[in-house]
């Protein structure tokens, strides 16, 4: 049997207009990163195998491939009043703040990319509220660059924080304004940093808790003297499927 040499006519190694150099994976870091952008946004299950309930998803990428997904949850309105409860605190306060809360992270990120007097958006429901974020959104956030400021929680995973009281996404065509606050903000793993549980891993902390505990020493600047730490509301890259888009 003759063996087939066509193959050796044809160049074996090749470069081209078309070779890309790949990119890198696993997360974006802690801090403040340029060149990203918003590649995708999705309201449908929470996992993969369609568990979870349905969520909000905000895909981002940097320019070396690295990848970060915000997802916003519902907020369970009878979870919150029990936990209001369980630390002692105003159960109605507390769903007021996680809508809030909820609501100002998400046009803060949609506001990037629409003009904010159109980032107006209601929903009966909350499948009909994400449906919706999504189709206001459209394909505005393709070809946009943006920074990110990201910072740690509690478990080192990386995450947008709670509350929109300073921008964490901001256009690239605009001034650089973000600032991690050192006080309030961690950036550094636990380990590198050398620190152990604290108040700030209060405010940062993802689980609900069991029962009353400690307040932080001091309030954030956008809690008052009083307020819990608000229940989980943002990205946990804990998930494997969290970066998987």
């Amino acid at each position: 049997m003759t063996p087939n040499t066509e193959f050796l006519s044809q160049s074996m190694y090749n470069i081209d207009n078309t070779t890309e150099a790949p990119k890198a994976s696993g997360p974006i870091p802690a801090g403040i990163t340029e060149n990203v952008q918003l590649v995708a946004v999705y309201f449908e299950a929470l996992r993969q195998d369609g568990s979870g309930g349905n969520v909000l998803k905000f895909n981002f990428e940097d320019s070396a491939g690295r990848k970060f997904r915000h997802t916003e949850f519902e907020v369970e309105v009878d979870r919150v009043r029990q936990n209001a409860a369980q630390w002692g605190k105003d159960p109605e306060a507390q769903v007021r703040n996680a809508l809030t809360g909820l609501a100002g992270r998400i046009k803060h990120i949609l506001s990037c990319f629409l003009p904010k007097d159109k980032v107006v958006i209601t929903g009966n429901t909350w499948d009909e509220f994400g449906g919706n974020v999504v189709s206001i959104l459209g394909q505005a956030f393709k070809g946009v660059d943006v920074r990110v400021k990201l910072i740690l929680n509690n478990k080192d995973y990386t995450m947008f924080p709670k509350q929109a009281f300073r921008p964490f996404v901001q256009r690239m065509d605009t001034p650089n304004t973000l600032v991690v606050d050192a006080k309030w903000e961690r950036i550094e793993p636990k380990a590198a940093a050398g620190t152990t549980s604290s108040g700030l891993d209060a405010l940062l902390e993802d689980t609900t808790p069991e029962a009353a505990a400690p307040a932080a020493s001091e309030p954030a600047p956008w809690d008052d003297a009083t307020t819990a730490p608000l229940p989980t509301t943002a990205n946990d890259s804990s998930n494997a499927d969290d970066l998987i888009f």
